[in-house]
């Protein structure tokens, strides 16, 4: 939804937010004219800038104060570490609540419903259960000042990156320092396999889905144990530069000092290998055969330089990507969240099975949950199939405005 959508007089503020950790960000911040609004909406995202979100304008318009805004990382997939990132929400909160908004709401997009489900699911915990520092990151989450939110409103969301990213990674990936490197029994792309162009009325035999299924979760295993090795590595390294004796010899301190600040990058090849993408019998629901962005030929974006998660750092692997050591697990994190939750999914979503929506839907600890969904609608509201309705982005955000209009009202 355009920011032309907004009321003529609306207050747009530029801001700077600066973590407890020093880190610097910036965002928008969306006012009523004439009022100071009694509750206040953060909206942000692991890894994009969310200033100019579509569910912004209708919220403004019904009253609320809104900040959408960047975190640290905004851009750079190649270093998202959320623990690190929590600092940076945690900022936005505490500037809505200095503002004079008595109420909180984290609104969560994409990837920012696990970003706001883990940070309010820490903020709520006694702060002895907090995650402490991790092998990738210093952040003590347990001495943080992390004011929890009084509500979720979530949509279009997913399960979290890493558990995505497993349903899309290829396994038949032989060598992570080869491309090319391929075993065709694990292919879904393969002709032998069931695959063929163009991407209709493909159907993967039961074997070979759970043959799949379980190279998909042996391959992020491998990666994890690439990552942990490299940041084993540079720990080792500052360990024996901190024991170096005053007399050692100039070019081992050199060495030593080389190898304490550089870990070696993972590139991950091939990671639009979803079979629900081409099968549509596993796990229906209304979205289309295809890759990401409705792609007629998800094969070619596999092999091809995009994607998601394709150079990384070994701590943006574990800390984002991984779905067995990230924390960002969304279906996790609400299990701990006390306080009203919203869940609205778009039937149509490629990166959400409609049984891993259902399930977010009820993950919440809270009684107060409620779970919408919208019919036709791609990851991004965007119609499919029948455009004679295409305003399914709409109806998305009518259902967070009702929601918070019951829930939190404005005045």
């Amino acid at each position: 939804m355009p920011l032309s959508a907004l009321p003529k007089d609306t207050i747009i503020e530029p801001v700077v937010f600066t973590s407890a950790d020093g880190a610097l960000s910036r965002g928008l911040f969306y006012r009523p004219a004439g009022r100071q609004p009694r509750v206040g909406v953060h909206l942000m995202h692991p890894r994009t800038d969310q200033s100019l979100n579509y569910n912004i304008p209708p919220l403004v318009r019904a009253g609320y104060a809104v900040i959408g805004r960047a975190g640290r990382a905004v851009n750079n997939d190649v270093d998202t570490v959320h623990e690190e990132i929590l600092l940076d929400l945690a900022a936005g909160v505490r500037m809505l609540r200095d503002s004079g908004c008595e109420r909180v709401v984290l609104l969560g997009n994409s990837g920012g419903g696990s970003l706001a489900s883990l940070y309010q699911s820490q903020a709520q915990a006694v702060a002895a259960s907090r995650l402490g520092p991790q092998p990738y990151t210093n952040v003590d989450l347990r001495s943080a000042d992390l004011p929890p939110a009084d509500g979720l409103a979530l949509i279009g969301i997913h399960v979290g990156e890493g558990r995505v990213l497993q349903d899309m990674l290829d396994p038949s990936v032989t060598d992570e320092r080869d491309p090319f490197a391929r075993d065709p029994d694990l292919d879904m792309y393969d002709p032998g396999n069931g695959f063929r162009v163009p991407v209709t009325g493909i159907r993967y035999d039961a074997a070979f889905v759970e043959r799949y299924r379980a190279a998909q979760l042996h391959r992020v295993q491998r990666l994890d144990e690439l990552a942990r090795a490299a940041l084993s590595a540079q720990a080792r390294a500052r360990q024996e530069l901190a024991a170096l004796p005053g007399d050692a010899l100039p070019a081992q301190r050199l060495t030593l000092e080389r190898l304490a600040v550089q870990a070696p990058f993972l590139t991950i090849y091939r990671t639009t290998a979803d079979l629900a993408m081409a099968d549509l019998t596993i796990d229906p629901d209304d979205r289309s055969a295809g890759g990401h962005d409705g792609h007629p030929r998800p094969d070619l974006q596999n092999w091809s330089t995009s994607g998601f998660a394709r150079y990384l750092t070994p701590r943006a692997w574990l800390s984002t990507w991984s779905a067995t050591s990230s924390h960002a697990s969304t279906l996790r994190s609400l299990a701990a969240v006390t306080s009203p939750t919203l869940v609205v999914h778009y039937a149509g979503d490629v990166y959400t099975r409609m049984r891993d929506a259902r399930a977010l839907g009820q993950a919440a600890a809270t009684d107060d949950k409620t779970f919408v969904l919208v019919r036709r609608a791609d990851h991004y509201g965007r119609p499919i199939g029948d455009t004679s309705s295409p305003d399914r982005v709409s109806e998305g955000t009518d259902a967070v405005v009702t929601w918070m209009t019951s829930h939190f009202p404005p005045d």
